[in-house]
């Protein structure tokens, strides 16, 4: 049971007429917006540690929201943890993303025999695998935040 009932029977309700469709349904799902955006930025810079990013996630999580929003069952969980779940599984699958993207980026390498061209990426993966990007990536420390290119 949720600690503000007033705050889940408001965005409760609001879902409901998001999930309508027509003009009643923008003005509450602008209102939604309204309320409830701050705390998912808020969910989405905190994975993400960069506001561009989270604010593209959270671009994401409103268009997922206002496609579902006839799909949320209220029996199921509180409107704000349905939310919010969806505002931190798009953040983690961009955090996630990024990540590769950030260590997809080799050098090319020119090579002369076939067996350069299979050990040239074998090896930038070995080499890879001994940084320790997860550490990195959790730490806290802003020293750590700069080593892992961030």
């Amino acid at each position: 049971m949720s600690r503000h009932p007033d705050i889940d029977l408001k965005l409760r309700a609001l879902l409901e007429m998001a999930g309508r469709r027509g003009a009643e349904s923008q003005a509450a799902f602008a209102e939604l917006y309204r309320y409830t955006s701050p705390k998912l930025f808020g969910v989405a810079l905190r994975i993400l540690r960069r506001s561009d990013w989270a604010e593209e996630v959270l671009q994401e999580c409103y268009v997922n929201i206002w496609n579902h929003s006839a799909n949320y069952q209220a029996g199921l969980s509180a409107p704000m943890t349905w939310l919010t779940s969806i505002a931190r599984h798009r953040a983690m699958a961009a955090a996630d993303s990024l990540r590769a993207d950030l260590l997809s980026t080799f050098p090319r390498q020119i090579t002369g025999t076939l067996a350069e061209t299979l050990l040239v990426p074998l090896i930038h993966f070995i080499l890879l695998s001994y940084l320790p990007f997860g550490r990195m990536r959790r730490s806290r420390d802003p020293n750590a935040s700069a080593a892992c290119g961030q």
